[in-house]
């Protein structure tokens, strides 16, 4: 039998050491293991950290892997963050370059940037530097001063003096450029700061992935392969807009086509409107083959979805063609289509989902997954697919915090986006209310066979019961929602009284009018006067059953104005204390 070096000498060392040796086996074959492991890690660490470019330019080839080992410098380190009295902070560090680069200042105050050797912490620049980029396959990156871009060395030499407005970093053919800013005009500069491309022009853009800029010049834009310097098309159009490396999307006079990237047409009609539908993840989520691109076009006021080589995979005769996605990736995209009135639903491959048999398909951008639909002024839910959620037998569905409000026969019922009745169609009132104690739970105050009460969604059933002739809550504004707290006024048989979400009684029903101060006190009405109450001492009252009318108000931190007699006063109220005011 044959057995890896390293077991053999986890087998040696458990004779000798009994329980002591396997735990030295399984040490042993740990390390091994890391051994094999840890160099492949290091590369696929090195790899990502190549592909980390600067976004939104060139892309950079990875440079060819050198096989030579680079001699170590063992020069010893100084670790100090100080220099002139003042502290450093290191930004990012370039051993092999024996550099640092480094800032002085806080975070939320002036920051100065400076060179600095690794190994020494020398400074190479001063630190006068708004900014310093990247050596990235390159000893000379982009440096500010006092606003201004300019060109710097891994010696601190400005190669190219602070002059630009702006400056972003291109690679053409493992070259580096800059596309540059003055004065309001671009052009582009080497790394020596020579003129590649005139400053002209009124921007330069880059496309990712390619070689070409689109340029713009008194308003026009066009297309410019980089490598040869000519354009591929005129500068003459309102917009140029290049998709994937591989086509443009141009308008002109107000109408778009598709143009390859040396300028010739690739659809035979311009449109009027021509809005490509985003890559759909779910094909390659789910091993589906993913269909062409698509694009939302109008033309003649009709609109369709065709393919950008101008085959219609939705016929262009719809007055309305709205695009749906999905918050699930498991499904694909669709299209709802409206012609002469009628609403049916399309996948993006042309496939009807929907026949255009309704008179309404409507959505949330946060629930487009459920489709509130109408057909022969009946209501209901449709999943994102075309399967029926909620039946259409509606005469109303309503969307309603996270919850769909319906109507049948003037009663009311709320169904949940998976189409399940959680509250059923019993109720006369149903409006959302909010817990004050509990700000994340879903609760709705309604009315059943006349009786009030509050249901709590988290478990469907009633947190007050249905049994009451009045459940009152306060608003705090207009325009918010109604609240309620863990102390509920309530009236039975025309009487007022106090009770929790338990259904206790707190206050007993014998008032003839009740409203809330706050969760300590309430101003209550018997035998025609009013007066204040505590709730939790409510056989002294804070204020006796004496006045003609009290009210509060949220007024100066909250204040009760009381009358009695035609006199009124004031009294300032803190939880279930009362502070008379000098005067009103």
């Amino acid at each position: 039998m044959y057995w890896p070096r390293q077991h053999c000498w986890g087998f040696f060392v458990a004779i000798a050491c009994s329980r002591t040796g396997k735990l030295l086996i399984l040490f042993l074959e740990f390390y091994t293991y890391m051994k094999q492991i840890v160099p492949t890690l290091l590369l696929l660490s090195s790899l990502i950290a190549h592909a980390q470019t600067t976004p939104g330019k060139l892309a950079e080839p990875l440079p060819k892997e050198n096989t030579t080992k680079a001699p170590e410098d063992n020069r010893p380190v100084n670790n100090t963050n100080v220099i002139d009295g003042k502290t450093f902070y290191t930004v990012r560090v370039y051993k092999e370059k024996d550099l640092v680069t480094a800032r002085i200042g806080e975070a939320f105050g002036p920051r100065y940037y400076a060179l600095l050797e690794y190994h020494t912490k020398k400074k190479i620049t001063p630190f006068i530097y708004d900014g310093i980029g990247q050596f990235v396959n390159s000893d000379i990156t982009a440096v500010v001063l006092n606003g201004k871009y300019g060109l710097i060395n891994v010696k601190g030499k400005l190669v190219v003096p602070c002059i630009y407005d702006n400056m972003d970093r291109l690679i053409v053919d493992n070259a580096s450029y800059y596309t540059v800013q003055k004065d309001g005009r671009y052009g582009v500069i080497n790394e020596q700061g020579q003129q590649v491309l005139p400053m002209e022009y009124d921007e330069l853009s880059v496309d990712k992935g390619t070689t070409y800029l689109v340029v713009t010049k008194d308003k026009k834009q066009g297309l410019m392969n980089f490598t040869t310097r000519k354009l591929t098309m005129p500068v003459e159009y309102d917009s140029v807009g290049v998709r994937a490396g591989k086509a443009a999307i141009v308008k002109k006079d107000g109408q778009y086509t598709l143009l390859d990237l040396n300028g010739n047409k690739l659809l035979s009609n311009w449109y009027t409107r021509f809005s490509v539908t985003e890559p759909d993840p779910s094909y390659s989520l789910f091993g589906r083959p993913a269909p062409p691109d698509t694009a939302l076009v109008e033309l003649n006021g009709k609109k369709g979805l065709i393919t950008m080589t101008g085959k219609e995979v939705i016929p262009i005769v719809y007055d309305q063609l709205t695009r749906l996605k999905s918050n699930t990736v498991s499904k694909p995209l669709a299209l709802i289509a409206e012609k002469a009135g009628k609403y049916g639903l399309f996948g993006t491959d042309g496939k009807v989902v929907l026949s255009m048999e309704y008179d309404k398909i409507d959505f949330l951008a946060r629930y487009a997954d459920v489709l509130i639909v109408k057909k022969k002024d009946q209501m209901g839910l449709l999943g994102f697919d075309g399967k029926e959620l909620l039946p259409v037998l509606y005469d109303e569905v309503v969307f309603s915090y996270h919850y769909y409000l319906v109507k049948k026969n003037d009663q009311y019922g709320l169904c949940s986006p998976k189409g399940s009745l959680v509250l059923p169609v019993e109720y006369t009132t149903l409006a959302r209310v909010v817990n004050n104690n509990n700000l994340n739970g879903v609760y709705y105050l309604g009315t059943k066979a006349g009786k009030k009460g509050i249901a709590d969604m988290e478990t469907a059933k009633p947190c007050v019961d249905f049994i009451y002739d009045d459940v009152r809550t306060f608003r705090r504004d207009p325009y918010e929602v109604d609240v309620f707290a863990n102390r509920i006024i309530v009236a039975q048989h025309s009487k007022y009284g106090l009770v929790n979400i338990g259904g206790k009684t707190l206050l007993p029903f014998e008032y003839s009018d009740m409203q809330y101060v706050n969760n300590k006190c309430v101003i209550a009405a018997k035998n025609g006067k009013y007066g204040v109450l505590d709730i939790d001492n409510p056989t002294t009252p804070l204020l006796p059953f004496e006045y003609k009318s009290i009210s509060y108000s949220d007024f100066a931190g909250g204040k009760i104005i009381v009358q009695k007699d035609w006199a009124t006063e004031e009294y300032y109220v803190k939880e279930n204390e009362l502070k008379k005011s000098s005067g009103y």
